[in-house]
């Protein structure tokens, strides 16, 4: 299958038979003062470039296209307890970072728009590169364009109980009004050894 799609809020999406996705040019992002990044989209059907793009994928993208940089502030604190964490575990090989130069060290290296199996819901995928680990990066998710749900390396997990395998890490996101919250390695650990009893 081949084709072209000119879908705002994305621009021009070109199909991608070898992977099977809908992929963006590189686009300015707002959220990262105007980085550039391509976005891929996962179609309704899997393999199927004729199946039109979801309203409710549409209305994420579109709520994430709105975000300024101010909005990274609600995560700041969790990415630089994911700093700590990768500090604590290379010790001197880790970069010395001061907390308010924590956005210098991360750049914008692509964007997915993915439907959750668990809850059907689209999920905003950022990945970006981060000094302090080179290897896995790190993975920003938002909710429907619009609410923080994980802070974490790079894994490709939407959720951090998709990543562990572990619903009840994913508690508090039943509570539309609650927040993300901030937790340690050793924190998401003791919570597991505790869930998985």
């Amino acid at each position: 299958m081949t084709g072209t799609l000119i879908q705002p809020p994305f621009g021009v999406l070109e199909w991608d038979n070898h992977l099977g996705w809908w992929r963006s040019k590189p686009l300015s992002v707002p959220l990262f003062d105007g980085q550039l990044a391509s976005i891929t989209v996962d179609p309704e059907a899997p393999d199927d470039s004729d199946a039109p793009i979801s309203r409710d994928v549409l209305e994420a993208a579109a709520a994430f296209f709105s975000l300024t940089p101010a909005a990274l502030a609600e995560i700041e604190p969790h990415v630089w307890q994911e700093y700590i964490d990768m500090r604590d575990v290379v010790g001197e090989d880790c970069p010395e970072i001061e907390r308010k130069d924590l956005w210098k060290n991360v750049k914008l290296n692509g964007i997915s728009i993915d439907r959750r199996d668990a809850d059907a819901l689209v999920y905003v995928n950022i990945e970006c590169n981060c000094t302090w680990e080179p290897e896995h990066g790190l993975q920003l998710v938002l909710q429907n364009g619009v609410r923080w749900v994980r802070v974490s390396d790079y894994s490709g997990h939407l959720t951090d109980g998709d990543s562990y395998a572990c619903p009840a890490l994913d508690t508090w996101m039943s509570d539309p009004s609650a927040k993300l919250p901030v937790r340690s390695r050793d924190e998401t650990f003791a919570l597991l050894a505790k869930y998985k009893r």
